[in-house]
């Protein structure tokens, strides 16, 4: 995994920007669930060349959400089956 540094953002080299939001989504979404400290609805932003910065809708994000959800039910199943899938 290679780390390039752009005047927008940190971008990973290989990683697309819906891949990004799925991250982003999900690492906020883990701290609040482990520290009481966190929580609330997420906002997410972007910030690119082509449209400048600009604030994700809540439907947006909540398509994120049910995405990372999603993914996460399966990789539980996965482990919990002793990697059969």
């Amino acid at each position: 995994m290679c780390f390039h540094e752009t005047q927008y953002s940190i971008i990973i080299q290989g990683v697309d920007r819906y891949s990004d939001r799925l991250l982003a989504e999900y690492l906020i979404a883990e701290t609040a669930s482990q520290d009481p400290k966190v929580g609330g609805p997420i906002h997410l932003s972007e910030i690119t060349p082509e449209n400048g910065y600009r604030e994700l809708s809540g439907s947006e994000v909540e398509t994120i959400h049910q995405s990372n959800s999603e993914l996460n039910a399966r990789l539980r199943d996965f482990f919990l089956k002793g990697g059969k899938a």
